[in-house]
């Protein structure tokens, strides 16, 4: 069967896509996961862009969920997706005795409110769905909280002060998400290691096979594609683990096998030397090298051939 894509403007129209009837905020609406028919949604192979946020709670061992890979797990799980990101179905369990839930919000509801300014923060939006947030008991009780305060709130008669309420309210369960978040890096730091060590091999292949030269120096997305990361959280990762972002760890390497190639091979000119390492034109190269030395290739290698 042929996958349709299907855009999802409004909070509404989610709704209706459900199969769920009911009133709501037209901004923000809280669903449970035994709400969903999922017998529908296993064999309509749809995929959906939406034009909202989603925090969604897969629990226990339910395997139903919105976001950009299928997936399986035994514990509490929540993930995040922004706008416009192409998000799947994942089914296959039946979910009736399960807790899980999808908090959806439009960026609307955070109008004049804090939240409008700080939501590009939360970066674990741009994360991918197998890179999502692993909750303790505790944990997920806390986040539970917000999430029943914010049901508490949609069921009553909106006010003046309904959407600042539920932004505030949101904000706090973003915040207690980010010290999650701080947490697992920490838990994970064996796993990080592993990552740069991923980094570090493709790296050398890429150099040792002389794929700077034929292809020019890799993009960040290609090196979070070899390590199965998003490349947000790649460079999280090495960030922490490195004190490097994902583009500076890419340049740090260049600029290390630049300086062992001035002083170890004289024979290459310093234009050779830039196309080897992925620089279309050499002044590029003396212009990036210069920034990081504060000397260009030619002092350099003059300087440490005396």
């Amino acid at each position: 069967m042929k996958t349709k894509q299907i855009h999802i403007n409004s909070i509404p129209q989610f709704l209706k896509t459900l199969n769920l009837n009911r009133v709501c905020n037209p901004l923000v609406t809280i669903i449970n996961s035994n709400e969903i028919d999922n017998i529908k949604f296993a064999s309509e192979n749809n995929n959906y862009t939406f034009d909202f946020f989603t925090i969604s709670l897969k629990d226990n061992a339910s395997s139903y969920f919105f976001g950009k890979h299928d997936f399986n797990f035994n514990k509490g799980k929540l993930a995040f997706t922004k706008p416009n990101q192409t998000l799947s179905v994942s089914n296959t369990e039946e979910l009736n005795d399960h807790k899980g839930w999808i908090l959806a919000f439009h960026n609307d509801l955070l109008k004049n409110s804090p939240l409008q300014e700080k939501i590009s923060n939360y970066r674990f939006f741009s994360y991918d769905i197998n890179e999502g947030l692993d909750l303790s008991e505790k944990e997920q009780d806390s986040i539970t909280d917000c999430i029943n305060f914010i049901k508490n709130e949609i069921s009553k008669e909106s006010d003046n002060h309904t959407n600042i309420v539920i932004s505030s309210v949101l904000e706090v369960l973003l915040n207690l998400c980010n010290r999650i978040y701080e947490r697992q890096f920490k838990e994970k730091a064996l796993q990080n290691n592993h990552v740069i060590s991923k980094v570090d091999a493709f790296l050398k292949f890429y150099y040792d096979n002389n794929l700077f030269a034929e292809k020019g120096i890799p993009s960040v997305q290609q090196i979070a594609n070899y390590v199965k990361l998003s490349p947000n959280y790649l460079s999280i990762t090495l960030k922490k683990e490195s004190g490097k972002n994902t583009k500076d760890y890419i340049n740090y390497f260049i600029l290390e096998k630049s300086k062992s190639l001035l002083i170890h091979k004289q024979e290459y000119s310093i234009n050779e030397l830039s196309y080897k390492l992925g620089f279309n034109y050499p002044h590029y190269f003396s212009r990036f090298f210069k920034s990081k030395i504060g000397k260009t290739p030619h002092q350099y290698r003059k300087e440490k051939s005396l």
